[in-house]
């Protein structure tokens, strides 16, 4: 077998058909740099969007379709509260803390009050609603008020 290959070899050199063939260049690899954290892109998102991106997140992890409805009638309160345009990044704990206590949430149209489930489903809407926007990166950090932190040892939410 030895000989074969020199053959070959001085065929190639007196320029046989043989074709030279190279070998392939080593490649090089270059590992990818960590990404850094971008910074949450803050400005612009509104009210409006918290609604419409929760909701939509709300969709894709499975919940049903009375829940969303229900979640986008909450999160409408803190809407006409705050308004439409408002920037989700000027909100601040006590601005929300406002909200909590304010009429819209704690009283019907009537002037009565409503009961105590329907008030704390409201209020938790829009913690969660601020905590996914955090998470998602559209905020720095939820403005959640020292009041309406979940117990410790409740079940996980939404």
């Amino acid at each position: 077998m030895g000989k074969k290959k020199i053959k070959a070899a001085v065929a190639v050199a007196e320029g046989s058909e043989f074709e030279v063939m190279a070998a392939p260049a080593p490649v090089e690899t270059v590992e990818a740099k960590p990404k850094k954290k971008a910074k949450p892109e803050t400005a612009g998102f509104t009210m409006a969007d918290l609604v419409e991106g929760f909701a939509a997140h709300l969709a894709e992890v499975g919940k049903g379709l009375g829940t969303q409805m229900s979640y986008r009638i909450d999160l409408g309160v803190a809407v006409k509260h705050f308004g439409e345009a408002t920037e989700v990044s000027t909100l601040t704990p006590r601005k929300v803390e406002n909200f909590n206590e304010s009429d819209a949430v704690t009283k019907t149209r009537t002037g009565r009050g409503k009961a105590q489930p329907g008030i704390d489903k409201t209020r938790r809407v829009l913690r969660l609603a601020l905590v996914w926007a955090a998470g998602a990166g559209h905020i720095e950090s939820a403005p959640i008020p020292e009041s309406a932190m979940p117990k410790r040892g409740a079940k996980a939410e939404a």
